[in-house]
This record gives structure tokens, C-alpha cells and sequence, in this order.
């Protein structure tokens, strides 16, 4: 394990670098997976110092999946929303404080829709429907046998995720069905505001690491219509690559 470097002499935790372990991107996005995404969006919009490291290998986490950073301990955390709740908490980070209680029961609800819901029919879209395109963005750079043989194998992990988690196992057009519906449900919040909650906040950022990387895949079909057919989802995510991106 890497552990972050202690805070330097008259360094406080809240200036100490956060070294950050992500997938990396596709089709002009700075990580393909939205989890990364959306931790390393916050972490620019929250100013919160820190690197990058983009793996070449599998995660070293204890979950084996990313985000996750480096401690001071020598440890790692894991999962966006935890890194992002700690960050907060030791770099005193005010994005979210604006939020009310009733507007936090919101996020959090967007949250899970996305989170526990899009995201499935979004890897199905992915590893299961447009397999070609994904291999080519995620694997095109390896060389031939091991171009080979780890997209194959990850494949079948992700086919078997998604047969577990259930929408794996519907038929094509229900699936969609379901994916069109969060992308309304969430649209419909947003309504004519140009950020969920009146200012930039986590979920902004969460929102973002979605539909930005659904836009930007070179994959025509009924989720990427939905979300182009809403005017305020697609202005929302070219808000953020304008703010903080650019």
C-alpha cells in the first residue's frame, strides 16, 4: 500500500494533497466508470488538492473497484460517496451546506436512482449491447493476446452483475424502459434550474458523471435519446464541462 505523505510542518489536513486512484476515460471523459467521474468532478468543484493516479491494472482496494485514496495510515478508502463524505469532513468542504433537509431526502433519492438503478442498464448498454464499441474505448490500447482475454473475462463478470442484480435477465425494450424512466425522473426534478439545488453540489456532480459519459459514447439507441431529448439534462452536463472541466 501507498500511504499519503503526513502533513508537512505547519500543514494542516485540509491542505495535504488527496491521492486519488481512477479508471480511466473514454470518449473524452476524464474515467469511464461514473463513480470516478463524479468523485474527481467534486473534488474540482469542492478545490480540494489532489493528484491523480490512473490504475493499468485491477484495483488494489479492498472491494476491488474504484475510487479510492490514499491514507495517511497507509490504507485505502474505498467508495465514492464515503471518500466524499471524509473529504468533506476533514478539508471543511461547504458544497452541500446550503442543502435543506427536504432537499438532501431529494439527492439522496437521485442518488439511488442513478447510483442503484441507471447504472445497471447503463454497463448492460455497455459490455452487453454495444460490446465493439466498449472493447475498442476500454481495451483497444492492449496487445493482442491480452486484448484478448481480460475483456472476456470482465465481460462475463459484468453479465454476471447484471443477471444478479436483475436487469440482466429482461428482455431489451424493458430494459430500456427502465433506463428512459430514471433519465425522466431525474430530469423533471431539475425542471428550468440550472443546478438541482439552487447551487452547485454533490449531486450536481453525481448527475454529471452519468449522463456526460452517455452523451459522449458513440452509442445511438433509446437511453442516449432519452437523455439528448431533455434540453436541461444535456445543458446541465455542458454546464459542468464549461465550469470545471474547460
Amino acid at each position: 500500500m501507498r500511504a499519503t505523505p503526513p502533513p508537512l510542518p505547519g500543514q494542516t489536513v485540509s491542505q495535504q494533497e488527496v491521492n486519488v486512484y481512477s479508471l480511466g476515460g473514454a470518449w473524452g471523459t476524464a474515467s469511464a466508470s461514473p463513480f470516478c467521474l463524479k468523485l474527481l468532478t467534486w473534488l474540482r468543484m469542492s478545490d480540494v488538492p489532489h493528484r491523480v493516479t490512473y490504475l493499468k491494472g485491477p484495483p488494489k482496494s479492498s472491494t476491488g473497484k474504484a475510487p479510492y485514496i490514499d491514507r495517511p495510515d497507509g490504507s485505502y478508502l474505498e467508495d465514492s460517496s464515503f471518500i466524499i463524505e471524509t473529504l468533506t469532513r476533514e478539508h471543511g468542504v461547504e458544497l452541500d451546506a446550503h442543502l435543506s433537509d427536504a432537499q438532501r431526502a431529494t439527492a439522496h433519492m437521485l442518488q439511488r436512482t442513478l447510483e442503484n438503478s441507471l447504472y445497471f442498464v447503463m454497463i448492460w448498454q455497455r459490455w452487453i449491447e454495444n460490446w465493439e464499441v466498449t472493447r475498442e474505448a476500454f481495451f483497444g490500447h492492449l496487445p493482442p493476446v491480452v486484448g484478448t482475454v481480460v475483456p472476456a473475462l470482465l465481460r462475463r463478470r459484468v453479465a454476471k452483475q447484471t443477471h444478479q442484480q436483475g436487469i440482466g435477465r429482461l428482455p431489451k425494450k424493458e430494459i430500456f424502459d427502465i433506463g428512459c424512466a430514471d433519465v425522466g425522473a431525474v430530469a423533471s426534478v431539475l425542471g428550468d434550474n440550472d443546478w438541482f439545488f439552487g447551487e452547485p453540489s454533490t449531486t450536481d456532480a453525481m448527475v454529471h458523471s452519468f449522463f456526460s459519459g452517455i452523451l459522449a459514447a458513440p452509442i445511438d439507441d433509446r437511453l442516449k435519446e432519452a437523455v439528448q431529448s431533455h434540453d436541461n439534462l444535456v445543458a446541465h452536463s455542458q454546464r459542468i464541462d464549461d465550469l470545471y472541466w474547460t
